[in-house]
């Protein structure tokens, strides 16, 4: 089993967010996937973390579909850290800043939608 360990994000605040940073639109279904994106770009670029993390489609354990912003999978072919050799806490402090988390808010392991 696939699986990603970083933040939740639900895909409605992923476009909204996009928007309001004159990311992109949302007029259609094929503008709403690149102002996502986008929007996942920029958190990158902003939490300084290049190409350490990425975003991925995950499936919480109630069935529900979100999008992960992560750092870590259990795939070494995924190219980022793994359960071995997970991200320094600084790049996830990073990160939960400019998602906005709570301090309550940790990162997780979920598993991917798409195997």
């Amino acid at each position: 089993m696939l699986l990603h360990f970083g933040f939740l994000v639900d895909e409605d605040w992923l476009v909204e967010r996009g928007v309001a940073l004159g990311l992109g639109n949302n007029n259609t279904r094929r503008n709403r996937y690149y102002t996502i994106g986008q929007s996942a770009r920029d958190i990158r670029k902003k939490a300084r973390l290049g190409d350490q993390c990425d975003i991925r489609r995950v499936v919480t354990k109630r069935g529900n579909d979100y999008w992960c912003i992560a750092l870590a999978s259990n795939d070494p072919r995924e190219g980022m850290y793994t359960p071995q050799n997970m991200p320094p806490q600084e790049h996830l402090d990073r990160l939960k800043a400019v998602l906005e988390k709570g301090d309550h808010i940790q990162p997780q392991w979920w598993k991917a939608k798409y195997p």
